[in-house]
């Protein structure tokens, strides 16, 4: 280990807070002050959020309903001719993500993707992704 960087770690921190600044934080190779520490905490957050978010897969009528049965529902929902079924958990994977599970006919799904989908944002994505529009 550098003792040399740790020294000048511990002046410059120290310094700043005998001149009553703002208190900066040792981020392994430079000094950021609070407010360029917590932009670049948001931005780690938004990253791990953005790539926890998982394209629909086609799964089997018993792991919708043992995902059903596993977790509180969260927005579940069903379109008004009862062709197709939504849901996703109340749980949190990361950030505002979560498991989201569709039902299209006969044709079950599970993604990952932001809880703040409706229910028409999740079939619209189901439908997109298996190419289910066309006829």
């Amino acid at each position: 280990m550098n003792t040399q960087n740790v020294k000048t770690a511990a002046t410059k921190t120290t310094e700043t807070w005998a001149e009553g600044q703002n208190t900066n934080y040792y981020l392994g190779d430079r000094f950021a002050s609070a407010e360029g520490y917590a932009e670049e905490a948001r931005n780690y957050w938004l990253n791990r959020e953005a790539a926890a978010v998982k394209a629909p897969v086609e799964i089997d009528v018993h792991s919708f309903h043992d995902a059903l049965g596993t977790l509180y529902p969260l927005n579940w929902a069903c379109s008004e001719n009862g062709n197709c079924e939504t849901f996703m958990f109340a749980e949190m994977y990361c950030g505002e993500v979560t498991d989201i599970y569709a039902r299209i006919g006969v044709r079950y799904f599970r993604l990952r993707n932001y809880n703040h989908m409706t229910h028409a944002q999740i079939i619209a994505s189901v439908k997109e992704a298996f190419e289910l529009n066309q006829k």
